[in-house]
Parts: C-alpha cells; sequence; structure tokens
C-alpha cells in the first residue's frame, strides 16, 4: 500500500493522521499551513440570532471575545466544527454536509440576524431573501513552503488529502514545478468544491460521499490500494516489454583514426618532394650554400684541366 499524506494544519493534522493509522494506512502528516489568531472586536451579542461557523480554527482561535457568546444558537459547517462549536459551549442547532451555502438553505425562520466567524481566505456567501450576514474574521491561515521531507515522497505514488480549497491550490501550486510528477500523485478531497480547485494532471481526483474525515479516510484507503494496483501493472508492463524487446546490433566499430592516420601518410609522401625542393633551394641561398657552391665549381674545373 502506498503512502497516505496529511497536509491540514495543526491540530487537524495530527488527528487525522492518527485515525488513518488506526485504519492501517501508512500515514505521513506535513502541515502546509500554520493557523494564527487575528484580533477582532466581537459586536453587541443582541444584534444577532446565531453564528455561522465555517471551521473549528474559528472557534480555535476566536479568544476571549468568544467567552459572552455561550449558549448562543450556531450553524456549523461539519461534524468537526460541531464538536468544537458544542465544547465551546455554543447551542449547535443544524450541522452541515455540504459547504455553508447549503447550509444556508435550512436556516430556522427565527434565525434571520447572522454573525459569520471566518478565516482570512473565505468562500463568499449569498444568503438568501430576508437573511442578514455579517463577517468577522479571527484567524489567518499562513501557506508554508514545501518541506524537503515531502519533496523527496512525492517522488513516488502517493495519496495526499485535501480538506479545504485553499489547501488545494496551494498544493497546486507547489507541484507546479517539473521535479514533481503529477501523474504519480492522487488526491482525495472533502468536497467536490475542493476537488475542482485542484486543477488536473493528477493520477487520480476524488472528493468523499460526505464532508467528514472518517468518510475522505476511507476514500483514501481505496485510493492508495487502487494506485498501488496500477503502480505495480505499470511497472510490471514496462520490465515485460524491456525483457521482450530484442537488444539492438551493436554498431560496427569504425576506423575513422586509422583513416586519418593513412591520410596523413600520403599527404607527407604528395607534400614531401616540393618541400625538399624548396629546402634545398633555399639551402642554396645560404652562406654555408654558396661556400659549398664554390668548393663544388673548383672541384670541377680542376677536373676538367686535368
Amino acid at each position: 500500500m502506498i503512502p497516505l499524506i496529511v497536509i491540514r494544519p495543526q491540530p487537524g493534522c495530527g488527528a487525522t493522521v492518527a485515525e488513518a493509522r488506526a485504519l492501517g494506512l501508512d500515514a505521513h502528516g506535513f502541515p502546509l499551513f500554520i493557523v494564527r489568531p487575528l484580533a477582532w472586536e466581537a459586536p453587541p451579542r443582541d444584534s444577532f440570532d446565531a453564528l455561522l461557523i465555517g471551521s473549528a480554527n474559528a472557534l480555535r482561535h476566536g479568544g476571549d471575545a468568544l467567552t459572552g457568546w455561550r449558549g448562543t444558537p450556531a450553524y456549523a459547517v461539519g461534524k468537526t466544527t460541531a464538536e468544537a462549536a458544542r465544547t465551546a459551549g455554543l447551542d449547535v442547532v443544524r450541522t452541515g454536509e455540504g459547504g455553508l451555502q447549503a447550509l444556508l438553505g435550512n436556516i430556522e425562520p427565527e434565525h434571520r440576524r447572522l454573525l459569520r466567524l471566518a478565516g482570512h481566505t473565505r468562500v463568499p456567501l449569498h444568503p438568501p431573501p430576508g437573511v442578514i450576514i455579517t463577517e468577522r474574521v479571527v484567524y489567518a491561515s499562513e501557506a508554508q513552503p514545501m518541506p524537503p521531507a515531502l519533496l523527496i515522497m512525492l517522488e513516488k505514488p502517493c495519496v495526499v488529502l485535501l480538506h479545504s480549497a485553499e489547501a488545494a491550490r496551494h498544493f497546486a501550486a507547489l507541484c507546479s514545478v517539473p521535479a514533481i510528477p503529477r501523474s504519480r500523485i492522487a488526491l482525495a478531497a472533502l468536497g467536490p468544491r475542493i476537488a475542482e480547485a485542484v486543477g488536473g494532471g493528477w493520477a487520480a481526483l476524488a472528493s468523499a460521499p460526505a464532508p467528514d474525515d472518517h468518510a475522505l479516510l476511507e476514500l483514501a484507503r481505496e485510493m492508495c490500494q487502487t494506485v498501488a494496483d496500477k503502480s505495480q501493472d505499470t511497472t510490471g508492463s514496462m520490465q515485460d516489454s524491456i525483457i521482450d524487446q530484442p537488444l539492438p546490433p551493436a554498431p560496427p566499430r569504425r576506423s575513422s583514426g586509422r583513416r586519418l592516420l593513412w591520410a596523413l601518410v600520403v599527404l607527407l609522401l604528395i607534400l614531401g618532394f616540393p618541400i625538399a625542393v624548396v629546402c634545398s633551394w633555399a639551402f642554396e641561398l645560404t652562406p654555408e650554400g654558396i661556400k659549398r657552391e664554390g668548393e663544388v665549381a673548383r672541384s670541377r674545373s680542376i677536373t676538367r684541366k686535368a
């Protein structure tokens, strides 16, 4: 089974890794975001009928300003957020399953004025007629660079969990370099909107049937096995094609060095005679050559006289 990689921020990353390992998955956590609280001022409580919570991070990092809101009706985007809302003392009216926009279609008639506690990066909402939403930004997620250890793991087949559209876009941007082969990375998204945000080119991309960690991990377990099987099939077919393919004939040895040597010999033979003549002529013009010619001439004169 291939590895499962969790990139969501802490403490959610550690919780997901622990649950994945309990299911028998080879899970590894690499948080690509750090969540930090932002200073915010809570409006008067009596100005709102209920709270709208799109992430448990809003409750974890809301700070002391949330103390006066205990017992307030709240709408939570999912089960994890609903649990955090109850821990914070809120009265969870309804838990969503398809995002905040879908949750707005099930607002109680008496809850017309909603206070949305959100992060710096958030999905725009379109409230139904008669519903007014006021937003307060209480936290920010800071994207982190690619850890070297994660880069090494992404070089081989793996499955990556995507818990938010922001995480999907950031991960896709980190994988835009040629060193990371997208064709070996499978993605399991918490919902269709998240899957749409990551783009294409991946080995596989699927959305969980329900927006909760358990459903996402069940999907990831299936994908880990499926991608592993495909990887083995691909490797086996490649190996078979390599074994069955005959080796190409060895290229004939070229005697370029020997031909070059013979060419130089022939060139020297051709040029040797002219060079010798020129050298002889040049020697005759030197003092030694003139002296020698004189001696030869005298020797010839004496010989004729005799």
